[in-house]
């Protein structure tokens, strides 16, 4: 392996501290804002040891230093795989099929065709979307024809919501769990079992860190108040988030389960999505078959796509 400079290895070094530090300061911290900033970037920090760890090793470093990178490998290789381990399957009685689809669409930018043309392939019986603004009144009227109930607060700034349905969206409200930020719910009578439905669009914690703990919480106690729920949204927290133990606290399992990371955003300039920001969440009688991430579109989330299946617990 050819040489490395002593300032290449000092930076692979301090990089490999700095890593490490990100990865053990969540489980050391969990309520600190730091961890809840940190802990979404698994994804980068997995490749990064991966590189460490070979050159730890071809390079004869030190076994302290090998260790680490090799323990940083295992831990993150283990909060990658075990997304990829198949959820166990709640026992239904009559289960129905519902399709899911969910779209942050980056407010301010024009209508994006690729994305609604996906939301037509999908076919789904529910289809939601965040950072809606007033252009996108008609751009989504097509949704109408197969699914004619509706719950829309178009807005100019980053947080317009709009959800369509097939079945009825009994009982719809526009809640604002925190000022300024709506938060849709509904009872969706499906043909085997009624469920709450709720969409969320959370605020991002870096910027507003006490008013995403906030309805997060918020969040959770609508949840814990029904025995069935889908729960969709921009979230803002990834599965290794330490508030997204708060929702799997609330009875709510990932759909994603079973199908990998699946992320869905990334900050620029990174021209793959890193982070699975982007949920559908469940509880209750509700099954997951598929789930998965839409394509690239005008906007920097990434749309997803679940299939489930509704049922009564036997």
């Amino acid at each position: 392996m050819p040489a490395l400079s002593a300032l290449t290895a000092f930076l692979l070094r301090a990089g490999l501290l700095a890593a490490a530090a990100a990865a053990v300061l969540p489980w050391l911290f969990p309520e600190a804002l730091v961890s809840e900033l940190i802990s979404p970037f698994v994804l980068l920090y997995l490749p990064f040891f991966l590189l460490a760890a070979v050159v730890a090793a071809l390079r004869r470093w030190r076994l302290p230093w090998l260790l680490l990178a090799a323990g940083g490998v295992g831990a993150h290789g283990y909060a990658v795989g075990r997304l990829y381990r198949a959820a166990e399957r709640p026992a239904l009685a009559t289960p129905q099929p519902l399709r899911i689809c969910f779209a942050n669409v980056l407010a301010g930018r024009r209508v994006s065709e690729p994305l609604l043309a996906w939301i037509r392939e999908q076919d789904p019986d529910v289809a939601a979307f965040a950072e809606v603004g007033p252009h996108y009144d008609q751009a989504l009227s097509f949704l109408n024809e197969r699914m004619p109930y509706s719950l829309e607060h178009f807005a100019t700034d980053t947080f317009g919501l709009a959800v369509y349905s097939r079945y009825p969206l009994e009982q719809a409200e526009v809640r604002f769990l925190i000022p300024g930020i709506p938060t849709f719910t509904a009872l969706l009578p499906t043909p085997s079992a009624t469920l709450r439905l709720i969409v969320a669009h959370l605020p991002p914690p870096s910027r507003r860190p006490d008013e995403h703990a906030s309805h997060l919480r918020a969040l959770t106690a609508l949840v814990r108040a029904d025995p069935a729920v889908v729960l969709l949204g921009d979230l803002n927290i990834s599965p290794w988030s330490p508030r997204f133990r708060l929702l799997a606290q609330a009875g709510l399992r990932d759909a994603r389960q079973g199908f990998g990371p699946a992320p869905t955003w990334s900050p620029k300039p990174l021209p793959l999505p890193l982070l699975p920001l982007d949920h559908v969440l469940v509880k209750g009688a509700i099954a997951v078959n598929a789930f998965q991430v839409g394509p690239r579109n005008r906007s920097d989330h990434r749309p997803v796509f679940a299939s489930l299946e509704i049922g009564s617990p036997f």
